[in-house]
């Protein structure tokens, strides 16, 4: 129980907010311990940064979070990301790539 405390909190005050309210709604501590297991190794998966927006997200709608409850947030966080990403990647052209005349020459002497 302590090590996934510890886990949770390394990676935010959100996803240790959503393990410790794992562990307070659940009837036998242990049982608790397999729910708190998935839900970090989602951090795993998609990274912590995205399990900590997700975590932030779903908390703002729901009070126990579990995996499938989580899911769909770490979905969209993740193709936020992307999205993110691949719009810093694409270079603003303003002008298209010219090719001089020698290209286009039909005398079959292109350089």
């Amino acid at each position: 129980m302590e090590s996934t405390l510890n886990k949770a909190e390394a990676i935010g005050n959100s996803t240790r907010t959503v393990i410790g309210r794992l562990y307070d709604n659940a009837k036998v501590k242990e049982q608790a311990l397999v729910d708190a297991r998935t839900v970090l190794d989602i951090a795993g998966v998609y990274g912590k940064d995205i399990l900590e927006t997700a975590c932030s997200l779903a908390l703002k709608d729901f009070h126990l979070i579990t995996y499938n409850t989580l899911m769909p947030y770490v979905k969209r966080a993740a193709k936020n990301r992307k999205n993110d990403l691949t719009k810093k990647n694409v270079k603003d052209h303003k002008q298209g790539i010219v090719r001089g005349a020698d290209y286009y020459r039909e005398d079959g002497k292109n350089l």
